[in-house]
């Protein structure tokens, strides 16, 4: 049984937005624990929040920009844009 383009697209489109709220996660975790053994050590306890923040944003920056280089490089290969459906197609 073969999966529509449509359903390949549809399921491509939910695991790389799963896999991109894991990586922003995963970059937010990493930086809070950068900033906890770096300057949290040196620094004001008031300023933990901003520093949490900066780090939130910098995850989802950071996550673009990784996301964008794996689509990227996943649409210079034919084969994986033939099999997620990932060409544009021309509408009428």
């Amino acid at each position: 049984m073969s999966m529509s383009k449509n359903a390949r697209r549809a399921l491509f489109i939910t695991v790389a937005t799963l896999a991109n709220i894991v990586l922003i996660f995963a970059i937010t975790i990493a930086l809070i624990a950068l900033y906890s053994l770096t300057l949290g050590r040196v620094l004001k306890a008031e300023s933990t929040v901003f520093a949490v923040f900066i780090c939130i944003i910098l995850s989802f920056v950071l996550s673009i920009v990784i996301y964008t280089k794996i689509l990227n490089a996943i649409q210079k290969r034919p084969d994986l844009v033939e099999k997620w459906a990932l060409n544009k197609e021309k509408k009428n």
